[in-house]
């Protein structure tokens, strides 16, 4: 509580929020040209667009930056195979690491919508809103998190206190890659700070709900439709089934919930299709239901 008293009552000075003020306009419009370039996770050259230009900001602070590249990871493809992924390399800016206090300051730089989303168009639905993908999560975020830290770069107790800004790559998969990279940073920090979207009336989020990702593939035996219809074993049709007893795992009242997003298999309607894939996210509240959940994949 001490170090929240002396960081945060230096940030009510009218000079501040007079300067904070007068960069609305210059926020929105980082936001839109951030919001303009695709990164998607699988955009390995949009990511490290944001990425080059969230450094070119940071060093500019006179922070040190280097880009971290992180591990790659194995993922199911729509054919069932297994194949690697890495995701573009994260971006680690210090300022003033040996300062007895450190804070930690992070937002990722991939949106949820790729290249062949149809969501890929900005607009302004009216003077103070922008419409677009990346708008909220997280390009905002991340030039929340900009401004914020040249503001605080203003203030004399700056000098005294160090940060570190950590940008991922990879969160909108589960952060596979950079999980290791994210908890080793928390460790050497004494306060972390996370630039996702606050509440509706703008309250902080204190915490977010465990996530998993997952994909069943489903094997079965093709046949023709027609002439040999028993002998065939519809994949498509045993996923479905699995993905509605995989659904009905959510309790709301728990904090459990199963979102069954995607489905990819069957062709021909006169074959009978041998192959079926599905993901599905489940996100949960508290640890002690990971065992359970997982006893009921299994």
């Amino acid at each position: 509580m001490l170090l929240s008293t002396m960081v945060l009552e230096p940030l009510q000075t009218p000079e501040l929020d007079n300067w904070l003020s007068s960069q609305s306009t210059a926020m929105a419009d980082d936001v839109y040209r951030l919001a303009e370039i695709n990164s998607g996770t699988r955009n390995l050259s949009g990511v490290d667009r944001v990425a080059e230009s969230a450094s070119r900001s940071l060093i500019a602070m006179g922070a040190s930056v280097e880009r971290v590249a992180l591990p790659s990871v194995e993922s199911i493809d729509d054919h069932g195979r297994a194949c690697e992924f890495r995701p573009a390399d994260a971006v680690v800016a210090r300022a003033r690491p040996d300062a007895t206090t450190r804070v930690l300051l992070s937002i990722h730089l991939d949106t949820v919508f790729d290249e062949s989303h149809p969501f890929q168009r900005l607009s302004r639905p009216s003077a103070d809103r922008l419409q677009g993908p990346g708008v909220l999560d997280a390009k905002g975020g991340l030039v929340v998190m900009l401004y914020a830290l040249r503001a605080f770069e203003r203030l004399p107790v700056a000098r005294r206190i160090g940060w570190t800004a950590l940008l991922n790559t990879d969160e909108e998969i589960g952060s596979p890659a950079s999980s290791a990279l994210l908890v080793a940073e928390a460790g050497r920090h004494e306060i972390g700070l996370v630039f996702e979207p606050a509440l509706p009336d703008g309250a902080w989020v204190g915490a977010r709900r465990g996530s998993g990702n997952f994909t069943l593939v489903m094997r079965g035996r093709s046949a023709h439709a027609g002439r040999d219809f028993d002998h065939g074993r519809n994949a498509l049709l045993a996923l479905i089934r699995a993905l509605d007893k995989i659904a009905r795992l959510t309790d709301t009242a728990r904090g459990v919930t199963v979102n069954v997003a995607r489905v990819a298999g069957g062709g021909p309607s006169n074959v009978i299709p041998d192959l079926a894939v599905g993901r599905f996210n489940v996100r949960l509240t508290e640890p002690s239901d990971v065992p359970p959940i997982r006893a009921s994949l299994d």
